[in-house]
């Protein structure tokens, strides 16, 4: 899990200085409504286990969102540099949401 959210600090980086290459003002993060809807559907009040396996399993379905963006937009952006960077962001976020998906099932055994 930490090799995860180093890599995704690594990914905000990576983000910020495109960002400000290109001449861009980094600006405040908006609400998300998938995330907030999704959030909803999470058990409260149950065991521990069922919490986590549930924190699990909403964070694999964002970083599969993710990863269907970033493959969008590797496919149909014009710009090579920034194809090849989504394409790269994909295949990481492909990576994270397997492995959280790996985790739950583990702790859904205990």
């Amino acid at each position: 899990m930490l090799e995860i959210a180093k890599e995704e600090m690594e990914h905000f980086k990576m983000v910020h200085d495109i960002i400000l290459q290109r001449g861009y003002k980094f600006g405040r993060e908006e609400k998300d409504d998938y995330v907030n809807e999704l959030f909803k559907f999470m058990r409260r009040g149950e065991s521990h286990a069922l919490s986590r396996v549930d924190r699990l399993l909403f964070a694999a379905m964002i970083e599969a969102r993710s990863c269907e963006r970033f493959k969008v937009l590797s496919d149909n952006v014009k710009d090579e540099e920034l194809a090849k960077f989504y394409r790269d962001l994909m295949e990481s976020e492909a990576g994270h949401y397997t492995t959280f998906l790996k985790f739950a099932k583990n702790m859904g055994r205990c």
